[in-house]
């Protein structure tokens, strides 16, 4: 089968890029013929990840058409996005604009998929962050991802909505939608009126064995993990204010800090604020062998986005035995079984949080060994290749 990935760019390195080469790698892997089409590409980054895959380079936005308004720069690609997409047996689009350039594209013969991470936020900012908009509307924004929310309404209300509608129009014609959980699957019901969306899980590539941990080595102090964009709507602000709470009646706690991002020097300052700052260590980016020095290290992993679609951070914490600690919605709160697998918490409840790290310091290692093993267990179960990779090519061929 010849396979053709439609996604606007890779660039930096976000949740759907690396699903996209975990989804490629299995489709290469069981002998199908797979192409990568986007817009933008940083081949020193990404080019190991797509081993045994065609790379096309397909300009969306011409250089003379940039003084156009952006749904006539969309409309004016779709000839350029046929020549790219015809002769593929299927094509998966993930991502805003190559979702609707799909659903206008004519290709008889081709099965169209939309994979959908996430409707984008910039069109749909209401509908795709439902809960951060209700917390705005009822209380005075406080915490950095609420300041954040309530400025990028501010512009949101004075867009244009032309290109909000050809992509409620156009995205919504794709014949086969797929969402990466059902949270995402009720955003796609609330924005496109789509109820017919299949939900598979992004494919995590898990090692081969995984580490077994038991018990906490208390004579260190507790050490936890946040590992995310530093992003407002990533809410680390919460996970190092409820760690300040916990790090004061806690000798030798440390909270690790790892990702980049533009809330990294706020992020200093409020450790600083808060009296904890010889206490957290932000790490920056990490290359894998450090990363998994880190990981090794650390107990809990605690991380607590808001309106996260699905959050892969998770599957692979609990494959590396950490204790989870995650939000009570969304993608999080699904992984973790709305508690079953981790712990969780309302992401602007810093308190709820440190009273977690408080049980986790002092609870039995044996209730927590018997917590990690069920949800490194639940996780290559759940999101392994072995699980939906067959899922996967039953959505392209039927």
């Amino acid at each position: 089968m010849r396979v053709a990935f439609f996604h606007p760019q890779f660039k930096g390195v976000g949740g759907a890029e690396v699903l996209i080469a975990s989804q490629a790698q299995f489709l290469v892997e069981s002998d199908h013929d797979v192409r990568l089409i986007s817009h933008m590409r940083q081949p020193e980054r990404w080019q190991d990840a797509f081993t045994g895959v065609t790379q096309t380079d397909f300009q969306v936005y011409q250089p003379g058409e940039w003084f156009l308004p952006r749904a006539t720069r969309i409309e004016r690609a779709l000839p350029r996005a046929l020549e790219q997409l015809r002769g593929a047996d299927a094509v998966i689009a993930h991502n805003f604009p190559s979702c609707a350039l799909l659903g206008m594209a004519e290709l008889p013969g081709t099965r169209r998929v939309w994979y959908c991470n996430e409707p984008n936020r910039t069109l749909h900012l209401i509908e795709s962050t439902p809960y951060l908009h209700a917390r705005v509307q009822a209380t005075p924004p406080r915490s950095g991802a609420e300041r954040a929310y309530a400025n990028k309404l501010r512009l949101y209300r004075l867009l244009p909505t032309r290109t909000r509608e050809l992509d409620r129009q156009h995205s919504a014609r794709v014949e086969v939608v797929c969402a990466n959980s059902e949270y995402t699957r009720a955003n796609l019901q609330r924005i496109y009126g789509r109820s017919d969306a299949h939900v598979i899980h992004p494919i995590i590539r898990f090692p081969a064995a995984g580490r077994t941990r038991t018990g906490i080595d208390r004579s260190r102090g507790l050490q936890v993990l946040a590992h995310a964009r530093l992003d407002p709507i990533k809410n680390i602000d919460h996970v190092l204010t409820g760690f300040a709470l916990y790090a004061r009646r806690a000798q030798g706690a440390q909270l690790h800090v790892v990702g980049v991002g533009p809330q990294r020097r706020a992020l200093e300052r409020l450790s600083e604020q808060l009296g904890v700052r010889d206490a957290v260590r932000f790490h920056g980016f990490l290359p894998q062998t450090q990363l998994e020095r880190v990981y090794d290290a650390c107990d809990v992993f605690a991380l607590t986005p808001i309106d996260e679609p699905f959050g892969m951070v998770f599957p692979e914490a609990a494959a590396r035995g950490l204790i989870m600690i995650g939000t009570d919605h969304a993608g999080p709160s699904e992984i973790l079984d709305g508690g079953a697998l981790g712990y969780v918490c309302n992401p602007f409840a810093p308190e709820a949080l440190s009273e977690h790290l408080q049980r986790i310091a002092a609870e039995s290692d044996a209730r927590h060994d018997s917590m990690r093993q069920r949800a490194a267990a639940a996780s290559v179960s759940r999101y392994s290749a072995r699980t939906l990779g067959p899922k996967l090519l039953k959505l392209l061929r039927d």
